[in-house]
């Protein structure tokens, strides 16, 4: 790989949490803030991105859009007509639209260095030093103006209603900004997060941390970087700005897709450490107290997939086909979600899951564990009548196959035990049918193993 891309990692080191977001081919060493996604960019018309790209698949830009430094992706680069890009390295085709223009040069190179994972680590980090005091709750929805002052916030979901001002006060001392959102967070329309009276010494930060989605208004003007475990998206005119030190976007398993006249970082930006935490890695660290009872809770969201209504706004009431990542807090990376509501019984609840929608799908969501932990991972296991029930489950990212299993067409229920070993571990569902009927899950549990509590 090109030495001049070592930059673009993420480094724990000397107890500090730093993005190193240099950007060997911007336009200027002070042009530093990055978007990532692990699957693919896109940029609307006119959009503006002040820094570099990256996506582990493919990236599209919109006509007369701009991105001043470097595309870096594992696939295919697609320029709109009358766009432009300082530097292109991918590991496919280029396609460039009408008068696209190149400032720089495009080359091939092996897919980006900079993973899913490191943002995973990221998001850990930042919930794991809001908790405990000193965290203030947030209400579901903010309604009207108002002011912060620098510290840690949480909420279970945000939201902010349209045209309203939130003004960060640091009071002209340093001081950060995390905001820990355990799911979605939805900026409104043309919501303005300003920071005012800042340290004249440049320290202070603002982190927006979501655990699901992360969607910003149009018109709106959000200062900060935001961390997303699933997908951003931006509205049309919209901004995303650091203080001093860039902002950025980072969807960890997902894409981001930045809205029409939209503008992603800004040229008088430099880079900086983004906050620092302790030297020790709380999440990942932190033993339970001897005697200590800690609620056994099930770790996994949406557990029977019966969140949204999703077939009943589609029209369909038996049975429908949504999105990759229209389920809330699932993704399936493979394909779209088949949701079966009265083809056959659910076993729990009123709604199951086909993994085979049209084509064989994997279906996963990332939790947060100890490390050392046993935990014990069980779902309800059938397959569709015109199907072979075929499929595995994984547990962790590993290239393996996973573990395979055949459902029959009667509910089971399948255990596995395991030892964690990263704190972020991804539970996943594949079909190995190969038709459009394939094994059917639900009622997927995770719970710690009380026999080995640390």
């Amino acid at each position: 790989m090109n030495s001049r891309f070592s930059k673009k990692r993420v480094l724990l080191y000397s107890g500090l949490l730093a993005f190193a977001m240099s950007s060997a081919y911007a336009a200027s060493p002070d042009i530093t803030p990055l978007v990532f996604a692990n699957d693919y960019v896109s940029t609307g018309a006119g959009a503006k991105v002040v820094g570099d790209i990256q996506a582990n698949n493919y990236v599209t830009t919109g006509s007369k859009s701009s991105v001043t430094g470097l595309i870096e992706t594992g696939a295919a680069v697609t320029l709109g007509a009358n766009a432009s890009v300082g530097d292109i390295s991918d590991d496919a085709a280029v396609t460039f639209g009408a008068n696209a223009y190149l400032s720089g040069t495009a080359f091939y190179t092996e897919p980006s260095k900079f993973r899913y994972q490191e943002v995973i680590r990221a998001q850990s980090e930042y919930k794991a030093m809001g908790k405990g005091e000193g965290v203030t709750p947030l209400a579901p929805t903010i309604t009207t103006s108002r002011d912060l002052d620098p510290g840690f916030y949480s909420a279970a979901s945000l939201a902010t209603t349209a045209g309203i001002t939130i003004q960060l006060n640091a009071h002209d001392q340093p001081g950060n900004w995390i905001f820990n959102i355990t799911d979605i967070l939805s900026f409104g329309a043309k919501t303005k997060i300003e920071l005012i009276n800042p340290d004249p010494e440049g320290t202070n930060r603002i982190i927006w941390n979501s655990g699901g989605y992360t969607s910003v208004g149009a018109g709106a003007q959000i200062k900060g970087a935001i961390l997303a475990h699933t997908y951003v998206s931006t509205g049309a005119g919209s901004t995303v700005t650091g203080v001093d030190s860039c902002g950025g976007i980072f969807s960890a398993t997902s894409y981001v897709s930045i809205g029409a006249d939209s503008v992603v970082g800004s040229k008088d930006c430099v880079t900086k450490t983004l906050v620092p935490v302790t030297s020790a890695r709380v999440s990942e660290t932190a033993a339970v107290p001897p005697g200590m009872s800690l609620p056994n809770e099930n770790l996994i969201k949406n557990p029977s997939f019966e969140e949204g209504n999703l077939c009943a706004r589609t029209g369909h009431k038996s049975w429908c086909i949504v999105g990759q990542n229209e389920v809330p807090s699932w993704e399936a990376t493979q394909g779209q979600i088949e949701l079966d509501v009265t083809v056959w019984p659910a076993f729990e609840g009123r709604v199951s899951v086909d993994l085979s929608p049209n084509k064989n799908s994997f279906l996963h969501q990332t939790v947060e564990l100890v490390i050392g932990q046993d935990y014990v991972l069980t779902f309800a296991l059938s397959s569709n009548t015109c199907g072979n029930g075929k499929g595995y489950y994984k547990i962790g990212t590993d290239s393996d196959g996973g573990v395979k299993f055949t459902g029959i067409k009667k509910w089971q229920t399948i255990e596995a035990k395991f030892n964690a070993t990263e704190v972020m571990t991804r539970i996943g569902f594949g079909s190995l049918s190969g038709s459009s009927c394939g094994p059917v899950i639900d009622d997927i549990k995770l719970l710690r193993d009380d026999t080995n509590i640390l």
